[in-house]
C-alpha cells in the first residue's frame, strides 16, 4: 500500500508561564508535548490517534495541519515536508477540528496571511 502520511521523530515542546506553573503545582518550565511520535498511515486506512488527555494528539494534529511547526521529526503529507513546504502541504488537506485553538501571535493580519495561501 501507498504511504499518504509519515509521522517522523516528531517533537514538540512549549514553555511553561509562571501562572501555568502555579495552577499545574510544578517547578518544570517546559513541557513536553509530543516525544520522538513516529508512524505511518497508508492509502484507504482509517487512522486514530488514541490517548489520554494531555498526550499530545491535538499537537499532533496542529503540526500536521502546519498551524504548528515541531521542535524536531518531520512529516510528510503525501511525500511533501511539513517542515519545508507548509504551504504546499495546506493544499493538500483539508483540516476541521471541533475546538480552534490558536496561539497568542495568531492575529487577524496573521491568519488572513496564513490562510490566503490556499487554493480551492
Amino acid at each position: 500500500m501507498k504511504e499518504l502520511l509519515q509521522v517522523q521523530n516528531l517533537r514538540k515542546t512549549f514553555k511553561v508561564s509562571a501562572k501555568q506553573q502555579k495552577v499545574q503545582k510544578t517547578k518544570e518550565r517546559i513541557k513536553v508535548a509530543v516525544d520522538q511520535l513516529s508512524f505511518c498511515a497508508y492509502e484507504g486506512e482509517v487512522f486514530g490517534l488514541l490517548g489520554p488527555n494531555g498526550a499530545g494528539k491535538t499537537t499532533t494534529l496542529r503540526m500536521m495541519a502546519t498551524l504548528i511547526k515541531p521542535d524536531a521529526g518531520d512529516i510528510l503529507v503525501a511525500g511533501t515536508s511539513v517542515v519545508k513546504n507548509p504551504e504546499v502541504v495546506r493544499g493538500k488537506i483539508g483540516f476541521l477540528t471541533s475546538e480552534l485553538k490558536l496561539e497568542e501571535f495568531f492575529t487577524p493580519n496573521y491568519l488572513y496571511d496564513f490562510f490566503q495561501n490556499f487554493t480551492v
